[in-house]
């Protein structure tokens, strides 16, 4: 499990790329679980379990696999799929991994409090980071340049927060 963990590490740091995950349907599905149970506390924090919070994480769930699966067969890459689709999951568990404790912090800050501001620009420094890293994905999964993945990485987070923001609370 460790060595999972490094993997998807490195990826989020840009060291590895989706092509060094092994093609695995079982992995994919382990990632899927740690992702979506890492969601819960995440959402939890931010409003409370609800109906929509598990609508919330299942949509995002099937919107990254359909945006992946569409991007990757129009680019002649859907070999790629399960390794590019795993390499998401698993970075996207440690991305939450990391915001965790710093949205944690943010929503028990009262409001007006100048203390938010720390957990605010965090939080932004979180969301570029995973910007960058599912461009590096993306770049990687379509053998594109960075720049290319961040255009797709861009879009992917637009269609996504429309999509999600579009599911009744």
């Amino acid at each position: 499990m460790l060595k999972l963990l490094e993997l998807f590490w490195l990826i989020a740091r840009r060291k590895l790329g989706p092509e060094d995950i092994p093609i695995s349907t079982m992995l994919l599905q382990i990632t899927v679980v740690i992702y979506a149970v890492l969601q819960v506390p995440l959402l939890w924090r931010q409003g409370g379990i609800s109906a929509a919070t598990g609508l919330s994480i299942v949509a995002d769930a099937a919107i990254i696999s359909a945006f992946v699966w569409v991007l990757l067969r129009i680019t002649g890459n859907l070999s790629r799929y399960l390794q590019t689709l795993t390499a998401f999951f698993g970075t996207g568990s440690i991305v939450t991994l990391v915001a965790l404790p710093i949205t944690y912090f943010y929503v028990s800050v009262p409001e007006g409090s100048e203390l938010l501001i720390l957990p605010f620009m965090a939080l932004i420094a979180i969301l570029i980071w995973s910007v960058i890293v599912n461009a590096h994905i993306f770049s990687r999964a379509i053998s594109r340049s960075l720049a290319e993945g961040v255009a797709i990485a861009l879009l992917y987070f637009f269609i996504n927060f429309e999509l999600l923001e579009a599911i009744p609370k």
